[in-house]
């Protein structure tokens, strides 16, 4: 079993699954259904789960809310060199919301 896992909301799993997996060297442990998924990184696991009010992660919360994508969701993962990373991360279109170093 992974050290810490995290569940993430998303609306698309399979977008999600090849953003990690491709861009962050995740691995695709499971993917059972479309709105499901979960991948690894060293001992991280991490739980996608699109909205889906009728079961799983992803369901109302007890207030009747529904969850939804983009939440307040985050994790950090540990890179020997951020700088060659974030730079990896730009030749390859991904783009930052905040600047963090």
């Amino acid at each position: 079993m992974a050290a810490l896992q995290v569940r993430y909301i998303l609306y698309n799993v399979d977008e999600a699954i090849s953003f990690y997996t491709k861009r962050l060297n995740f691995k695709l442990e499971m993917h059972p259904a479309p709105a499901f998924a979960m991948l690894s990184y060293g001992d991280l696991r991490l739980v996608l789960s699109a909205p889906d009010p009728s079961a799983g992660g992803g369901q109302q919360m007890p207030g009747g809310t529904q969850q939804t994508s983009g939440g307040w969701n985050r994790f950090a993962l540990q890179v020997t060199d951020i700088v060659t990373m974030a730079n990896e991360l730009k030749k390859k279109r991904c783009t930052f919301s905040q600047r963090y170093c």
